[in-house]
């Protein structure tokens, strides 16, 4: 899977997961090769503290390698359900609690998405 593209106007995390936002984005810096990097400002949390950390246009702190503390969207995530019944049928639900008026319910069906990729299937049993 390739690495979504980094959208400074989304929420964010670091790479390792730790909660991060974005103080800006226009930060003024021109680096020894003479060309404006760096433009991040982010903060991001450890034990109830924020470490300050500038970063490149792309959400890295580091020019050529990843690191755990690169910026990068929070992931979009959602569930679906699908009853399953005895029967061998199964329907679309909203909620896991939700049962068809009649027919013995064995379990559900979790889909679990990640930026609209299908992660994981499970099947919780009533």
């Amino acid at each position: 899977m390739t690495e979504k593209k980094f959208d400074p106007t989304k929420p964010v995390q670091t790479r390792s997961g730790l909660p991060a936002r974005i103080v800006c984005t226009n930060r003024k810096y021109v680096g020894s090769s003479g060309v404006e990097t760096w433009p991040i400002m982010a903060l991001y949390s450890v034990k109830g503290n924020e470490i300050a950390v500038s970063c490149q246009a792309n959400g890295r702190i580091r020019s050529n390698e990843d690191s755990p503390c690169d910026l990068v969207n929070v992931p979009d995530i959602r569930y679906e359900y699908q009853n399953v019944y005895e029967s061998g049928r199964s329907t679309a639900i909203r909620s896991p609690t939700q049962q068809h008026p009649t027919g013995f319910r064995l379990g559900y069906l979790k889909y679990t998405f990640e930026d609209n990729e299908l992660k994981t299937v499970e099947f919780i049993r009533d």
